[in-house]
């Protein structure tokens, strides 16, 4: 005796093949008795529709008795068992993750399976940069791994610790243009009244030369567009809070600003050389 199919799940119907001779030559009539998990079932004759309440593991007999009308065989049992099966990848979602001050920021995957044996899920994973897998087999992706204008994809597999799913790719996505950081902060104006700050940025693609600009400032305050020199000569008229802000591009649609207050206080010019304050 053997079963159809080999691998048997809920929802499906499976078939007992028995092969019998009688000595004499005599028609022989099979009867079937199918269990489940040890009861009785209502199948009739040698196929069995498998509920879809039974579950991995669960055992499926099948007795058979062979007769000729006249005599009757003893019963012939044979047991197979419910079989796993394998979940389902359904979806990927991709999400976009600031990173702290000294990291670019990250992807995280967060891959969507069913199971339709309601185990619990494990996912294994492989990020694919311009068509080439990288070695990257967990579900967050650094930034810093990949450069502008990278095509990234992920594939992902699910797995009940016993089959894995087929696997799933996302839709690519390219990365864009990292804007630049301003790295430097401001000082504060000198005992003469001068304000003098050397604006130092960075960029993350290595974009060359970054340009500098002055958003809003006091009057008279001027930047170096190429080498981010913030100058500011104070005068007596000038003290209190005066706010700034000041930009960097890196020519390729990116952008920072910083912002912050000059505060100046009463300025007195220096002295003459044998005398006080004019």
């Amino acid at each position: 005796m053997e079963f159809r199919p080999a691998k048997i799940v809920p929802g499906k119907t499976i078939h007992a093949r028995v092969a019998a001779v009688d000595l004499e030559g005599d028609h022989i009539d099979l009867e079937y008795l199918w269990t489940l998990k040890g009861r009785e079932t209502q199948a009739v004759g040698n196929s069995l529709d498998l509920p879809s309440w039974a579950r991995r593991g669960d055992p499926v007999t099948v007795a058979v008795v062979a007769s000729d009308g006249m005599d009757s065989s003893e019963a012939f049992r044979a047991t197979t068992h419910v079989t796993n099966r394998r979940p389902r990848m359904t979806e990927i979602h991709i999400q976009t993750q600031a990173g702290e001050s000294d990291s670019l920021g990250h992807w995280v995957a967060m891959p969507v399976a069913t199971d339709p044996d309601g185990d619990r899920l494990s996912f294994r994973y492989t990020w694919i940069v311009n068509g080439e897998p990288s070695t990257n087999h967990q579900p967050r992706f650094e930034r810093s791994q990949s450069e502008r204008g990278d095509e990234i994809k992920l594939t992902v597999w699910a797995s009940d610790d016993i089959d894995e799913s087929l696997p799933l790719t996302s839709a690519p996505f390219g990365v864009g243009n990292s804007p630049p950081d301003i790295v430097s902060l401001p000082p504060a104006v000198d005992d003469t009244g001068l304000f003098l700050y050397v604006v130092r940025a960075t960029d993350r693609d290595g974009d060359s030369p970054l340009t500098y600009s002055l958003e809003e400032g006091p009057r008279g305050m001027s930047i170096d567009p190429a080498s981010g020199e913030l100058e500011w000569q104070a005068t007596l008229k000038d003290a209190g809070e005066h706010e700034v802000q000041i930009a960097v591009d890196d020519g390729n649609g990116g952008s920072s600003r910083q912002g912050f207050y000059v505060q100046v206080e009463m300025v007195l010019p220096p002295p003459r050389p044998g005398g006080g304050p004019s």
